[in-house]
């Protein structure tokens, strides 16, 4: 339940197009525990570490999570995720 839950949430299109504030990173989940940042493809368990080593954001950074409704996905990718920007002290959230 909560996997659906979270794979109802915000749109990928261009930052400035939705009007995303310049200290906001979006994440989309793909299928297989990958995860789509800016143009990379990596497992989900390796953004956080090249959120903070490659882009180099800092910590309270809002990071937006979307993953499409056919995204097959589990409840442990999905908490690995939140749990590693979590830990990282990025702050997330998920939504339309």
């Amino acid at each position: 339940m909560l996997a659906m839950a979270v794979l109802t949430l915000v749109c990928t299109m261009p930052q400035l197009a939705f009007g995303l504030e310049p200290d906001q990173e979006r994440i989309q989940i793909l299928s297989g525990g990958r995860c789509l940042v800016r143009s990379e493809k990596l497992d989900c368990s390796a953004v956080a570490a090249y959120l903070r080593d490659q882009l180099k954001l800092g910590k309270g950074h809002l990071i937006r999570v979307r993953a499409g409704q056919s995204v097959d996905v589990s409840y442990q990718q999905l908490h690995a995720l939140f749990e590693g920007l979590r830990e990282a002290g990025f702050a997330t959230y998920t939504g339309r």
